[in-house]
């Protein structure tokens, strides 16, 4: 009990679009309702089939006819042999075609496409031997918003998205606790600084809101570090975290920048 593909279909007959015939369709074709039609005596059809009814003897086919069948009906005796081509969706189970492996299915998202490319204007080169060749292109297709809701996908927890240092838009992101303390803002700049100087991105949020609404925004961010510079900048001291465990970590600010560079070292290697 199989199933069509009719992007399969698509690709094998080299068309634009295809889609299932309607029942008045399939009766202006075969002179038959849906569910008689059959490829008996049909004229001016293309024929295609796919591999795994390949192996059938003396089966069951519409016969053209409203409410009629034909049986112990034979490829190749009975109608001309189809086109073999590989059309239907596959299934748990299915052999593979190289080794006796089954097939095991599991859930994904689409991200990209590679294809042949079909060449329409007959272009050729000569090989070493002076022999034309046809130029066979394969085309690679990212999309990169899929790719995006892909990555959130398999990094995400109950708070936001937690992104890998290599591909997030900032590595770290700097809560200022309160802006409108001079001392503790020049300790953010300090911080933010001596950071972009080690090449590291760097996001600021000094936004005049409470500081539970900068957690969470940054949680749901995903950015891989959080720095956040509250009462205890007067004594020289942030916390930095990492947005994976957000577990603290007490560091002196002249230290912020080397533990940053440490932990995100870490990070990339543990979830690479």
């Amino acid at each position: 009990d199989h199933e069509l593909s009719l992007p399969k279909v698509q690709r094998a007959l080299g068309a634009k679009a295809v889609q299932m015939m309607s029942p008045e369709q399939v009766e202006a074709v075969s002179h038959a309702p849906v569910g008689f039609a059959g490829p008996v005596g049909l004229e001016g059809a293309l024929l295609i089939a796919d591999h795994a009814v390949r192996q059938m003897q003396d089966f069951v086919v519409g016969a053209n006819l409203a409410d009629a069948h034909r049986i112990h009906v034979c490829w190749g005796r009975d109608f001309t042999e189809p086109k073999w081509l590989d059309l239907r969706i596959a299934s748990a189970g299915d052999r593979c075609a190289h080794c006796d492996g089954e097939l095991v299915l599991r859930r994904g998202i689409f991200v990209g496409e590679v294809r042949l490319w079909r060449d329409e204007h007959g272009l050729v080169y000569d090989d070493a031997q002076g022999v034309q060749q046809p130029v066979q292109v394969v085309v690679g297709e990212l999309n990169l918003t899929r790719l995006i809701a892909a990555l959130v996908e398999a990094n995400h927890d109950s708070d936001g998205m937690v992104w890998h240092p290599r591909i997030a838009p900032f590595e770290v992101i700097i809560l200022l606790l309160n802006p409108s303390e001079e001392a503790h803002r020049d300790v953010a700049e300090r911080i933010s600084l001596s950071l972009e100087e080690r090449g590291i991105d760097v996001l600021l949020d000094d936004r005049d809101e409470r500081a539970g609404v900068k957690f969470k925004d940054a949680d749901l961010v995903g950015i891989p570090l959080q720095v956040v510079v509250g009462r205890s900048a007067s004594e020289g001291l942030v916390e930095v975290r990492l947005r994976r465990d957000r577990q603290p970590h007490q560091v002196a600010v002249e230290d912020v920048a080397i533990v940053v560079e440490e932990l995100l070292y870490r990070e990339m290697e543990v979830t690479t």
